[in-house]
């Protein structure tokens, strides 16, 4: 686990850093993690939607289709 202060890489299950002694969290690493999921996720229904209304706005004025 890496030490979110100094960045040294210590042992998965140590409690401090055995560089500069802070406190180490596991489930912050976690809690990183799945903020980085909901943020992809976002992105990509983003990205989706935008294609969805590309579509849909070819259809309406009857040109030629995209194709993703």
């Amino acid at each position: 686990m890496r030490c979110p202060k100094c960045r040294h890489e210590n042992d998965a299950d140590a409690a401090f850093c055995s560089s500069c002694g802070a406190t180490l969290d596991s489930s912050g690493s976690l809690l990183s993690l799945n903020k980085t999921l909901v943020l992809v996720i976002i992105v990509l229904s983003s990205i989706l939607a935008v294609m969805r209304d590309i579509i849909i706005f070819q259809t309406i004025i009857k040109i030629k289709p995209l194709k993703f």
